[in-house]
């Protein structure tokens, strides 16, 4: 909602992974915000993006929100290059610094 008041970007939402594999094989993305629910599924989204296995730029920025996370869990995220990791419940202004963070890298 941020990105588009402020015209920065069109945003494209789903409401399930499925729906997001399929928008990112038939589209360009220049940043991905991505709520986690389920980790495997939402790890592998991140897999496919970083593999080149998507239309989407492999190094594109990816923000990521989780309702918790573990050391180990921090370092995979790190190591697929994940911008920013912020938990739920986080504070709009926390989601609005990290896309403009992020927003600065494109």
């Amino acid at each position: 909602l941020f990105a588009s008041e402020m015209n920065l970007a069109t945003v494209v939402e789903t409401s399930e992974i499925s729906q997001a594999k399929i928008k990112l094989t038939g589209n360009k993305f220049d940043m991905i915000i991505l709520g986690f629910d389920e980790w495997s599924q939402e790890l592998h989204l991140i897999e496919l993006i970083r593999s080149n296995m998507t239309t989407t730029k492999k190094d594109i920025p990816i923000i990521v929100i989780l309702p918790n996370i573990t050391q180990s869990q921090i370092d995979q995220l790190r190591q697929l290059n994940v911008s920013e990791i912020l938990l739920k419940p986080t504070r709009i202004k926390t989601i609005q610094t990290a896309f403009t963070n992020s927003y600065k890298q494109i």
